[in-house]
């Protein structure tokens, strides 16, 4: 799922008056998936359903079978915590040099906020420069 797929399923219900957030259209959009690969999948049809009915009608569902999916992402919210997550990598591998350990969270921290930097001007950050602040 994309975020225009997400904004889209929330501009029509809106134009019906009905309001729906993100996280329900999101559930709504997985479910589907879920049930293309699981075509047996009780939960994930009777979410679809009652979100098919909500954002048609603005019924609220009122089961619980939402809770227990797994949270959905869009491809582009995927593609955003890998890089996310990719980027704390490479700091903590540059860090790693001055002593700080790869998920030592406080003392990259510590780093950061003694040198009064950012994470993205870490990663800016030439082996050199780092190695002079660490001095």
């Amino acid at each position: 799922m994309t975020n225009a797929q997400v904004a889209k399923i929330i501009s029509d219900a809106a134009s019906r008056g009905i309001e729906v957030s993100e996280d329900e259209v999101c559930t709504f959009l997985g479910a589907k998936e879920l049930l293309l690969k699981e075509p047996n999948n009780k939960v994930a049809r009777q979410v679809v359903e009652e979100s098919t009915k909500h954002f048609r009608t603005g019924e609220k569902p009122t089961s619980f079978a939402r809770f227990v999916l797994p949270i959905f992402e869009t491809d582009e919210e995927i593609v955003a915590g890998k890089k996310m997550r990719d980027d704390f990598i490479e700091i903590y591998r540059r860090l790693g040099r001055f002593g700080i350990a790869e998920g030592d969270y406080t003392a990259a921290q510590k780093f950061q906020a003694q040198h009064n930097l950012t994470s993205a001007q870490i990663l800016t950050m030439s082996e050199s420069e780092l190695k002079a602040l660490a001095a």
